[in-house]
Parts: C-alpha cells; sequence; structure tokens
C-alpha cells in the first residue's frame, strides 16, 4: 500500500486566487485567467457531504456512511478594491447595460441587476492555492452578493460571496503570474452626494460607508440526477443597503421620521490613468432610498456623529434608460471590453 505524500502548506503568502469568465455556466475555462489581488480572509471550499446509514442489522457498531452525497461549493473572496479589477468583477456579478469612452479618456462600463429572466447567465471559474499547495479548481462559481466598504484610513474593500458547481483537486500551480500596478482605492479618493426629493443636492462629510447587495439566489437546488447544485435562480428579491457613519445633522432625523426620499451617488476617482488622460474610477448610484425610521442622534459630551441605514428601492439610473432598477454601478479602466 503506497504511503500518501505530504503536501505541506507552508507560506500562505505563496497562495493565489485567479478567475475567468465562463463562457456556458458550470464548463471550467483556464486560458486566460485573471490574477487577483486578495486579503488573507479569503477562502473557497468543498465539502463532500456524506449520507448516514442508520439501517437496523443487527449490529450495535456504527455503519460506514455513503459517501456519495451532495457536493457543495461556496467561499467569499476578501480584496481591496483595485481599479484594474473591478470592472471584471462588476462584469461577472451583474450585466452590462452600457460601455462608452475610449482608449483617451478610459471605458466606463455601466452594470444593473438583471431585472427579467430566472437567475444569472454570468459564472466564472476560480482557481486558488493555499500556500505552496496545488491548487483546487472550482467552476460555475456565481457572486450571490457583494459588500463594497470603505473607512477613513485605509484602503476601500471588496468582499464577494460565491455559490460554485464543480471542483477539481491537485491542479498544477502557475509558474507566473500578472497583477494589476495600480494602487487599490483608498478612503481620500471617495466622495458622497445625497439629494432629497424637493432639496438640492449636497455633498456629505462621510467617515466611512458600506454598500451591500444581495441578489437572492437559491444556491442550495439539488435536482435527482447529479451531486452538484443546478444554476443558481432568483428566490427573493434582491436586499440592497447603504450604511454610513457621518456628522450628526438634525435635518436627516426629519428626512427619516418623513421617509423622504433620496437619491445618492458615491463617486470614487483614482489618480492613476485609466486611458491617455481618462482616470480609473468607480461609481455606486443609487436612484431611490429612504433612511430607516429608527434614525437618531445619541447624546454625548463630544462631538457627535451618527449611523445611517438607507434602504434600497429602485428607478431609474444614469444608464437604465425607462428600467426601474436598484442601483448602477460603473468602473473607469482600461479595458475596452469585457468577454
Amino acid at each position: 500500500m503506497a504511503t500518501p505524500t505530504p503536501q505541506i502548506t507552508g507560506l500562505g503568502l505563496d497562495g493565489y486566487l485567479r478567475i475567468q469568465k465562463e463562457v456556458a455556466y458550470g464548463t471550467d475555462i483556464v486560458a486566460s485567467m485573471t490574477d487577483l489581488k486578495i486579503l488573507p480572509e479569503s477562502l473557497m471550499m468543498v465539502t463532500n457531504q456524506i449520507i448516514e446509514v442508520n439501517n437496523q442489522i443487527a449490529s450495535r457498531v456504527k455503519q460506514d456512511p455513503d459517501t456519495e452525497a451532495r457536493i457543495a461549493v461556496s467561499g467569499t473572496i476578501e480584496m481591496e478594491q483595485d481599479p484594474t479589477a473591478l470592472g471584471a468583477i462588476y462584469d461577472i456579478f451583474l450585466d452590462q447595460i452600457a460601455v462608452t469612452g475610449d482608449a483617451t479618456d478610459g471605458y466606463l462600463h455601466a452594470y444593473v441587476p438583471k431585472m427579467t429572466g430566472d437567475g444569472t447567465d454570468n459564472s466564472m471559474t476560480i482557481q486558488q492555492a493555499l500556500g505552496s499547495n496545488l491548487a483546487d479548481q472550482f467552476s460555475g462559481c456565481v457572486i450571490t452578493g457583494i459588500t463594497l466598504a470603505s473607512d477613513n484610513e485605509g484602503n476601500q474593500k471588496a468582499s464577494l460571496r460565491i455559490a460554485g458547481q464543480g471542483h477539481t483537486g491537485d491542479v498544477a500551480r502557475q509558474s507566473s503570474w500578472t497583477f494589476g500596478a495600480v494602487p487599490s482605492y483608498n478612503f481620500g479618493m471617495t466622495t458622497v452626494s445625497i439629494t432629497f426629493e424637493g432639496f438640492d443636492a449636497y455633498v456629505q462629510c462621510v467617515k466611512s460607508y458600506e454598500f451591500t447587495s444581495d441578489l437572492g439566489y437559491n444556491v442550495e437546488d439539488w435536482c435527482l440526477g447529479s451531486r452538484e447544485i443546478v444554476q443558481p435562480t432568483y428566490s427573493a428579491i434582491s436586499e440592497n443597503t447603504l450604511a454610513m457613519t457621518i456628522d450628526a445633522d438634525a435635518t436627516l432625523l426629519e428626512m427619516a421620521r418623513n421617509q423622504t426620499k433620496c437619491s445618492i451617488l458615491l463617486t470614487t476617482t483614482h489618480t492613476s490613468v485609466a486611458g491617455a488622460t481618462g482616470v480609473y474610477a468607480s461609481y455606486i448610484e443609487i436612484p431611490e432610498a429612504r433612511l430607516n425610521v429608527d434614525t437618531s442622534i445619541g447624546n454625548t459630551n463630544e462631538k457627535a456623529t451618527m449611523d445611517l441605514a438607507f434602504t434600497i428601492y429602485g428607478g431609474t439610473t444614469t444608464n437604465s434608460g425607462a428600467v426601474v432598477v436598484p442601483y448602477e454601478l460603473r468602473a473607469n479602466d482600461a479595458t475596452a471590453t469585457y468577454a
């Protein structure tokens, strides 16, 4: 009997994660993968579940399980907001509805959640190697939700929640990588404009923000005939929220009490050039939101701040035309077309 060959994980910094958008859901594609600069909290996992066996066979010894049960692939990708990668991520997460610009100004890609049909047409293949290990490869990976966030001192973050279908282990490691050389978006690059219905737009001094979108997919849909899930489909409307911390503003209490509608635009502008003259940029456009009714200002002996929580509804955005959508994400970068 052969002795198992050890695969010592070693230094975590030797690990990597790569993605590529699939042409067909669940069909691995690794011909031109994009290397992502990920944070160590990122982890893709596969669980080969078991079926417990409890037959009465005149024995008190636990019976061996059936190991041909459900295969569950899930994980999260945690990363800083990389201007060279956000467009590719948005392209997998949402539907592109417009692209404008050129090699001079950069290419502005606009994305919104899909408003018709059963589910997403987008998926990706992911390869992740932990430390110096061989890689795990995951196919049919759908981004089910995203969180974009920033505090007021560091680089802005992106968190991607993943549901996958297939898994291949012990994939050969890559020998070379290409990572975007542009630094991540940091807190000093974002401005926030809020326009309450009946009032002019104004720019808030925002201490932090957290935009979260969950598209409402069914990611546990197993059917007879396969151990893997079928392609995720919508099981609920999307849940979308925006949280911010700002200097306390009593006017906002009235807006919350009256449930005054507002539109919000978060604009993040880099200093690095995406074209000949244009710069990298990212936009979160929310056409209609309302402050939660329990919005308050705490009593304090110091200068007061307040936590705002917006529930996002729906409206028309810059590129949605007459179609009502919950939000629009835009990325200006140096990529003309995402496959």
